[in-house]
């Protein structure tokens, strides 16, 4: 049987320079999770993630059907995955 490379089924959109979005990385990698991390730039959101996120700030996760947009929500719902 063979392995191929998938794409992870969950995706953090990430600010580097917001605290929030710092800490849902460190859980991220804490919980060994396997998501994909898409750094943004303040001002320069995908149009995806900006209709998604009605704040335009903070760490924003999309998980499948499901898109998350608060921090604590997303540590949360992490821990509970």
């Amino acid at each position: 049987m063979t392995t191929r490379n998938r794409k992870p089924l969950m995706t953090l959109y990430s600010d580097v320079q917001c605290p929030f979005s710092h800490q849902t990385r460190i859980v991220v990698q804490e919980k060994q999770i396997d998501c994909q991390i898409v750094d943004l730039v303040d001002g320069h959101w995908p149009e995806e993630v900006a209709s998604a996120n009605p704040y335009a700030q903070g760490p924003t996760l999309f998980d499948r059907d499901i898109v998350i947009f608060h921090s604590r929500i997303i540590m949360e719902y992490l821990d509970e995955r």
